[in-house]
């Protein structure tokens, strides 16, 4: 089907097993190796993986003749349901949009073929007509696609995600920049034009549309139990309903003991490569230790200058501490730009990929969420040739939303960027 109509790009958006079930078969070979159809043999020619997607490269060969497909797979999508998120959907369809799908259509599949490839179907067409016609009517195609499959867009979240993805796409403002030699001279604008500090407000205005599909966006029940609250550094930064970890009951009867104020990270590349947490308290020592043996964990960043309670090591384990200097646990700016960036190269090299990397500062939040936005601004540099501090800053804020609270790291965000610029070129890898 896919040589006949020929296809070019195809959009996959379920995953080879889900909830235990098959619920594809997986239909390309693994990087660098070719499988054959019939008379079709199918090349892995490249493979780029991010948190929610996968890009691969295809080469399709049939009668001597051979062509490229592009397949774009997300990843995080969950049967029946909708990310958590719009961003990451509103980043994959610019991808499909951008892709030349030459004279033959997309092909677009999920399990089923009707709810998640409805709702990619929907904002796909949405988007394409707002950039010819300058205006959309979301029901009426809806009501247009389901004309040719019953049941596309199968339910109400569904629907409500295709207008968050509208709204990502069409009504959020851009704040990609390309990383060239007029970086500096772009960040010195947005600072004296006052658009910076515009760009900082403007996401807490966004916020509601970051929680909108979360069923609660701030605390939880577990973090407010009387056996748990003592178990927070403040009240204020506890895990909410997204991205939220547990450990092993200790002792099993006690059901409190599976709580720790502690949640998972994004990377720009993997998903939940970082736990984020707070300093352990002397009653919550034993729990830390028990999220490092659990989660598998082999290496520890510490940002601010350390407590006495976080020096002990467990034994028969190696894991490694990082240990960042001069970063009081008072102050919301870190020593300097180029000091974290060659802490987060540092910690690139040690990480050996398994496991999350537990990234602590006193409260879990401040020092921590500059780090984490930074590891997320850099690798997109590296890897996309784009700086986006909004975007950046949103993504680490989606399971913690007091992370990189004020405008003061907003900015020295943007002055990290052009430090890395710079001074990390061999790092860049640009051409």
């Amino acid at each position: 089907m896919i040589w006949q109509e020929h296809v070019q790009v195809i959009a996959m958006l379920a995953n080879i097993v889900e909830s235990g079930k098959l619920k594809c078969e997986q239909y390309w070979p693994e990087i660098g190796q070719e499988v054959l159809h019939g008379c079709v043999s199918v090349l892995n020619v490249s493979s780029q993986v991010f948190a929610d997607f996968t890009f691969r490269v295809l080469n399709v060969t049939c009668k001597g003749k051979t062509r490229k497909i592009q397949h774009l797979h997300f990843t995080s999508w969950p049967d029946h349901g909708v990310p958590l998120y719009p961003q990451s959907v509103a980043s994959y369809l610019k991808k499909l949009l951008a892709a030349p799908k030459g004279s033959g259509p997309i092909v677009v599949h999920c399990s089923a073929g009707v709810g998640r490839t409805g709702t990619i179907i929907l904002s796909d067409v949405c988007l394409r007509m707002a950039a010819a016609e300058r205006y959309v009517d979301v029901l009426a195609f809806q009501q247009q696609i389901r004309e040719h499959r019953a049941n596309m867009v199968d339910n109400f979240n569904q629907y409500k995600f295709v207008h968050l993805v509208l709204l990502e796409c069409l009504v959020t403002e851009p704040s990609s920049v390309t990383c060239d030699g007029y970086l500096e001279k772009h960040v010195n604008e947005l600072r004296q034009t006052g658009a910076m500090l515009r760009q900082f407000k403007r996401m807490h205005e966004l916020s509601w549309q970051d929680q909108a599909l979360s069923s609660t966006s701030v605390q939880t029940s577990h973090s407010q139990v009387p056996a748990n609250k003592s178990k927070n550094r403040s009240q204020k930064i506890v895990p909410g309903q997204s991205g939220r970890l547990f450990i092993t009951r200790y002792p099993f009867e006690d059901v409190n003991s599976e709580y720790i104020n502690a949640v998972y990270v994004d990377g720009f590349r993997l998903k939940d490569q970082f736990v984020a947490t707070q300093f352990p308290l002397t009653s919550t020592v034993g729990d830390f230790w028990r999220l490092i043996a659990e989660k598998n964990v082999s290496l520890i960043v510490v940002l601010n200058e350390v407590e006495t309670q976080i020096k002990s090591k467990p034994k028969d384990r190696i894991v490694h501490i990082l240990q960042l200097n001069g970063w009081k646990s008072n102050e919301m700016l870190p020593p300097s730009t180029s000091v974290m960036l060659q802490f987060w190269h540092e910690t690139e090299r040690l990480y050996g990929g398994n496991g999350p990397i537990v990234v602590t500062c006193l409260d879990g939040a401040n020092a921590c969420g500059y780090f984490l936005a930074l590891a997320f601004l850099v690798e997109k540099i590296k890897l996309e040739q784009e700086c986006d501090v909004c975007h950046a800053v949103r993504m680490v804020r989606q399971n913690r939303e007091q992370f990189v609270p004020t405008f003061e790291q907003f900015e020295s965000l943007y002055e990290a960027a052009i430090t890395y610029l710079n001074s990390f070129q061999t790092y860049a890898n640009f051409n």
